[in-house]
């Protein structure tokens, strides 16, 4: 480079984008990434209330016995009614509506059962991510500034970046731009 910076440039034909300095590149995705990291930490603190107020993993694993243990329950009692009829304990009449009854209330536990499931997986899905992705970021966020090597440095910002949008169609190296750098994190495993 005949100026000493490198610099960032679109190599596709007829491209709009207007080149920049790579440090101011990725300064920008740095500081993305921290402004990211620190609304998301607001974030995990509102949805860690939320969760208290739901209940947290161990309140809902224990739910979730409950209600296995409520269906088997029911199955058992299920059972039992076919006992009845055969020790002519209980009328056909009876057998129906007390069989309506159980098979009713099979239908609502089942349905809490499925909600209380989906809220418990969740809650372990959200509690992995807050402890694994906030480390994640602070330690690239730590470490980046230290490489020079900069495959190094691209490799450490693709573990915790999924994508990065860059647009600018004003302003080059000595003038006012307009660049835009939006960071996308990635979230999931």
């Amino acid at each position: 480079n005949k100026h000493g910076r490198d610099g960032l440039m679109c190599q596709t034909k007829d491209c709009a984008n207007v080149s920049s300095v790579l440090e101011e590149v990725e300064s920008g995705v740095l500081d993305a990434l921290r402004i990211w990291l620190a609304e998301y930490k607001l974030t995990a603190k509102q949805r860690k209330l939320a969760m208290e107020n739901r209940g947290n993993s161990r309140e809902t694993e224990k739910e979730v016995k409950l209600l296995l243990n409520s269906l088997a329950t029911l199955d058992k009692q299920k059972n039992k009614l076919y006992d009845y009829v055969e020790q002519e304990l209980y009328t056909k009449e009876e057998f129906l509506e007390r069989s309506k009854l159980l098979a009713q209330r099979t239908i609502e536990v089942q349905a809490e059962l499925e909600a209380t499931q989906k809220r418990l997986e969740a809650n372990r899905a959200l509690e992995e991510q807050q402890n694994v992705i906030i480390p994640k970021i602070e330690q690239v966020l730590d470490v980046y500034t230290t490489l020079t090597d900069p495959k190094e440095k691209n490799d450490l910002l693709k573990e915790v970046v999924e994508r990065v949008t860059y647009f600018k169609t004003t302003g080059g190296r000595w003038g006012k731009n307009n660049m835009e750098l939006k960071v996308l994190p990635k979230l999931g495993k």
